[in-house]
């Protein structure tokens, strides 16, 4: 009988509720070529019937109250007799109290034939959420953590936080650290939005600008926040590989969508959904997993990812998977990569392919969903978790986008994302700086919400999916309005 735990899909290490010990990340990490990414594994007598919601209460709906069975936290909390209930609305309590609206479900809207779109659009709205957007999800998850291994006096005192952000993930963990009690400092890049570094100083936040360094790959941002973490800082971040807890966090916007559409007895088919970093939808994947496991429903829905033509690491490495899949197979995949090629014309052909070729990749993308458990994918998926290089790497060049909450240099949270495309049948797609508009202005049209261009750019990408007729015209999708405008 197997407690709930943490391992590491690159080097198999495993942490357990009697690791006397904070842990954010494997212990392994930079070492090597593995890919070392902390997933939890939830208890063996895990049982959650999503159902059993039907029967909610107005005054109880706190997601991390809610789903607490699918929290690592609480089941340290649990072992160690610390009041997850108390530590959970505490937290809650001080956010209400500094002007944010707390913790609680947001909205869930259905939209039936919108515009010429047909079928019928879940849209879960975010912009009304802590600080304006998702990001705090993720970042209650990583303070509740924190909170309860300080507690139980395996933290002794509370250690400074540090994240980078361009914006919303900023502000989310700005107003919950301040909750928490805890000081917290910010990497951004020199453009961040003015208001934002106001509502940062607001929060009390210590703000660092960074400036990108000729010559130095990958976002100076992060680059900064790693330096940082070398010092002793503590990961306070949207980035599974650096902060495990980061991921659970973020789970209840799934659970929820979930929940919500269960109350309506609604069916979702399928979930798209806009990647940057990938901790969104590394966490819709993993929530996906385990309510299906634990047979909360009947199919898993199929999941697609957006991403930006300024910048699309995550379909980059979707697509070297993708031939690596088919000459494995002795399928046809016409994808050339020539490594010779200067990284702009490289990138360029993966975005000609993927323009030109939907058909051949859906049909290798059927063969994988068909397959997924087998060694004819997994043998693939076992080389991505040896030999993260080959597969992931930072965008070269600074992406650029009105979409800029999507531009990480590196989609971080990758590999989990990756698992859920291939099982479901899914793809990722790029949309067009003018889809990510036309999109935004047809989302204010028909929901009146004032969501920006980052956080409608999973709404860009359902249209074109759905033009494309990749969507069927009956299908049951949800996408998720992520950031309000500022």
């Amino acid at each position: 009988m197997n407690d709930a735990m943490l391992k590491c899909i690159g080097c198999n290490i495993v942490y357990t509720i009697e690791t006397k010990k904070p842990v954010y990340a494997c212990e392994n990490r930079g070492n090597g070529v593995f890919t070392h990414i902390l997933e939890k594994i939830l208890p063996d007598e895990f049982s959650f019937d999503i159902r059993t919601l039907l029967d909610l209460s107005p005054n109880s709906t706190n997601p991390y109250l809610l789903f607490r069975k699918f929290f690592y936290s609480y089941y340290i909390a649990k072992k160690l007799k610390i009041d997850f209930k108390s530590l959970v609305t505490e937290i809650n309590d001080r956010l209400k109290a500094g002007g944010e609206p707390g913790f609680e479900m947001t909205p869930f809207l259905v939209k039936d034939n919108i515009s010429g779109i047909p079928g019928r659009t879940l849209i879960k709205n975010e912009t009304c959420n802590v600080s304006g957007s998702h990001k705090a999800r993720h970042l209650m998850g990583n303070v509740i953590y924190l909170e309860v291994l300080n507690k139980a006096a395996i933290i002794q005192k509370r250690p400074k936080l540090a994240i980078y952000s361009c914006g919303n993930a900023a502000l989310g963990a700005a107003a919950v650290a301040k909750a928490a009690g805890y000081k917290l400092d910010v990497f951004v890049p020199l453009n961040v939005n003015p208001r934002v570094i106001q509502k940062l100083n607001y929060y009390g936040a210590s703000v660092v600008a960074c400036p990108r360094i000729s010559g130095e790959s990958g976002d100076p941002c992060y680059n900064r926040f790693q330096e940082a973490l070398a010092s002793g800082s503590v990961p306070f971040s949207c980035s599974g590989p650096d902060n495990w807890s980061n991921i659970e966090g973020g789970q209840t916007l799934c659970l929820e969508l979930i929940a919500q559409a269960s109350l309506i007895k609604q069916k979702i088919d399928a979930i798209v959904i806009q990647v940057g970093g990938g901790a969104l939808a590394s966490s819709a994947v993993k929530t996906i997993e385990e309510v299906y496991w634990a047979g909360s429903i009947d199919t898993m829905p199929v999941i697609h990812t957006v991403q930006t033509e300024g910048g699309y690491p995550l379909v980059r490495t979707y697509l070297i998977m993708l031939k690596e899949i088919a000459i494995k197979n002795n399928m046809e995949c016409s994808l050339t990569i020539d490594d010779s090629d200067e990284p702009i014309l490289r990138n360029q052909a993966f975005l000609k392919y993927l323009n030109n070729n939907l058909q051949e990749i859906l049909k290798i993308a059927e063969f994988c969903k068909a397959n997924y458990t087998t060694d004819k994918v997994q043998n693939i998926f076992r080389d991505c978790a040896q030999n993260m290089k080959k597969y992931m790497w930072a965008w070269e060049g600074e992406p650029h986008s009105i979409a800029h909450g999507i531009l990480d240099d590196t989609t971080y949270d990758w590999f989990k994302i990756m698992q859920g495309m291939f099982r479901s049948g899914g793809i990722p797609i790029t949309v067009t700086e003018q889809e990510l508009k036309d999109a935004n202005t047809l989302a204010k049209k028909i929901t009146k919400i004032n969501v920006d261009h980052t956080g409608s750019s999973g709404f860009s990408g359902y249209i074109k999916l759905k033009n494309l007729g990749i969507i069927s015209k009956t299908a049951s999708t949800a996408v998720f309005f992520t950031g309000i405008e500022r």
